[in-house]
C-alpha cells in the first residue's frame, strides 16, 4: 500500500509540477493561446464528466434482464432436486442458455458503446490540439 501510494502521489506531484511549468511558458510566450488551451481543458473536463454518465446509463440499459446468468445457475443447481423431481431440466437448461445468449448481446453492445465513446474522445482531443496548433501557426505567420 505505501509503495502505491508512494509512486502515484510522485506521478501527481510530476504531473502538475509539469503542468503549471506548461501554462506559465505558454502564458509568457503567448497569452491567447494559454486562455484557449484552459477553454478547452475545462470544456473537455465537463464534457468527460457528461460522457462518462450518459455512457453509464447506456450501458445499464443495455445490461437489462440478463446480468447475472451465475446467479440463475446457482439458484439452480441449489434447487436440483426440485427440478429433477419436476422433471425441468430441460426448461432450466433453456432459461439458462436464453440468459447467457442475453448477456452475451449486451456485452456486445456495452463495447460498441464503450468503442464509440472512445472514438469521441480522442477525436475531440485531437481536434482541441489540431485548433490550438492552426491558432499558433496563424500567430507565427502574422508577426511582421
Amino acid at each position: 500500500m505505501q509503495a502505491i501510494s508512494g509512486v502515484n502521489l510522485s506521478i501527481v506531484l510530476r504531473s502538475a509540477i509539469s503542468l503549471t511549468g506548461a501554462l506559465v511558458l505558454m502564458g509568457l510566450t503567448s497569452a491567447r493561446l494559454m486562455g484557449v488551451i484552459l477553454v478547452l481543458i475545462s470544456g473537455g473536463g465537463c464534457t468527460a464528466d457528461s460522457v462518462r454518465t450518459s455512457g453509464a446509463r447506456l450501458v445499464a440499459r443495455f445490461a437489462g434482464p440478463h446480468r447475472d446468468t451465475s446467479g440463475l445457475a446457482g439458484e439452480t443447481l441449489n434447487a436440483i432436486q426440485t427440478v429433477q423431481a419436476f422433471t425441468l431440466e430441460e426448461l432450466q437448461s433453456e432459461r439458462y442458455g436464453q440468459a447467457v445468449e442475453g448477456s452475451f448481446v449486451a456485452a456486445v453492445r456495452r463495447t460498441r458503446v464503450r468503442a464509440m465513446l472512445t472514438a469521441l474522445g480522442v477525436a475531440l482531443v485531437f481536434g482541441g490540439i489540431t485548433f490550438v496548433l492552426w491558432l499558433g501557426a496563424r500567430q507565427v505567420l502574422a508577426v511582421p
